[in-house]
């Protein structure tokens, strides 16, 4: 009798195994699924309050803290109209974004700066994020791109 209570413990066990298993994969399929679901968007900045329409405005899209105003997903530059520009990024990936951006006053396709390296160019981020004494955070700047969405940045 130990026996025969041994086994059909065994067969009960490895068939509630068999079944969460069995639940677990169509569980972790689903969430797989809906990850890696990649929707486009499009994201649209205003760039206001610029103090001249002299040079361009440079503005960048990033994409991960780790290259956090040291490269850029993607980058554009505009002509300045009544102190403002407009920059249309279509089809980015849902996902969590900054925008860094400076007013090229000279034309010279660079933000200039001092010899501390302390910008001479005005430059503004998303969230208007402008720091006194350091360079602006990503903490600070992020945002969750998950729909078409409009920006304003003041300068």
């Amino acid at each position: 009798m130990n026996c025969k209570n041994n086994i059909l413990l065994i067969l009960l066990f490895i068939s509630f195994l068999s079944a969460h298993v069995s639940y677990s994969q169509n569980v972790k399929l689903e969430l797989k699924s809906k990850d890696s679901k990649q929707d486009s968007v499009d994201l649209v900045i205003n760039i206001i309050h610029l103090d001249s329409n002299k040079g361009k405005v440079f503005v960048a899209l990033h994409n991960t803290k780790k290259t956090w105003l040291k490269e850029h997903y993607k980058g554009e530059s505009a002509i300045i109209t009544e102190n403002t520009a407009v920059f249309t990024f279509k089809q980015i990936p849902s996902g969590t974004y900054a925008v860094s951006s400076f007013h090229d006053k000279n034309n010279n396709g660079k933000l200039d700066t001092n010899f501390m390296g302390i910008p001479k160019e005005p430059y503004a981020c998303s969230n208007n994020t402008k720091p006194a004494f350091s360079a602006p955070k990503w903490k600070k700047a992020k945002f969750i791109l998950d729909q078409s969405t409009e920006l304003t940045i003041k300068y």
